[in-house]
């Protein structure tokens, strides 16, 4: 009997989380417009991007096993044609993160992954309190998706008493949910968690990622064929 009561007293709060639920993000870009070189690219940054970039933020939307993580708000990327950020799917089952593959081609996989042994963390003792919890500093490192490029940087404080290796955007993998991840670099989105909810349920359709290959071998195919076009 002891035993029993032992075992539901170390499962209750991942029960307690397994669930449904609504966890929101903000975000912000360090960086000053001034210093980019490209006047197009400069121009959208200083004209458009942190306008509206004001209202919009990210939500993740968990549903037992699955979560997706999309953009709410009204910013689009430099081609003023879609979403600035990029939907992402997470399977805690499977321990992968997807994401569409934006194929060229019919024959190619709609979406590829990485999977959470794709991300190199290392947790670190450095704790602080962020939104009443007490949360904890990983320093971790993924490839980009060119082989030929330095893997990226990123430093993300994650919580242990909310069990979910989840967080913003394509972050994942870490004993508990991230509540801040930002590059190491300074250049790219900060995430901050602004709000948890507890929902009945979550209405969002997991895609079918049957078809789907890692993300090393998605960038190989499409490196391969152009490589073939300049034969």
């Amino acid at each position: 009997m002891k035993k029993v009561l032992l075992l539901i007293y170390i499962l209750l709060p991942f029960i307690g989380f397994s669930q449904n639920y609504k966890i929101t993000y903000s975000f912000s870009m360090n960086i000053d417009a001034d210093t980019i070189k490209n006047t197009d690219k400069r121009d959208y940054y200083k004209n458009y991007f942190f306008k509206e970039s004001k209202n919009t933020f990210g939500i993740l939307w968990v549903n037992n096993d699955n979560a997706i993580f999309e953009q709410q708000g009204t910013l689009l990327n430099s081609s003023y044609r879609n979403k600035y950020i990029d939907n992402h799917y997470i399977s805690s089952i499977n321990k992968k993160v997807y994401k569409s593959n934006h194929k060229l081609f019919s024959d190619k996989s709609e979406y590829f992954y990485f999977t959470f042994s794709d991300y190199q963390w290392q947790l670190t003792n450095e704790h602080k309190i962020i939104n009443g919890y007490t949360c904890y500093k990983a320093i971790g490192s993924l490839q980009a998706l060119n082989p030929k490029l330095p893997r990226y940087y990123f430093e993300a404080w994650y919580c242990p008493e909310i069990p979910l290796s989840l967080g913003p955007e394509y972050f994942a993998g870490l004993p508990g949910l991230i509540f801040e991840a930002y590059f190491l670099d300074g250049k790219d989105l900060h995430w901050k968690l602004k709000s948890i909810e507890k929902l009945e349920k979550t209405d969002f359709l997991f895609p079918d990622v049957s078809n789907s290959e890692s993300y090393k071998d998605s960038y190989k195919r499409t490196y391969d064929f152009f490589q073939s076009l300049k034969k």
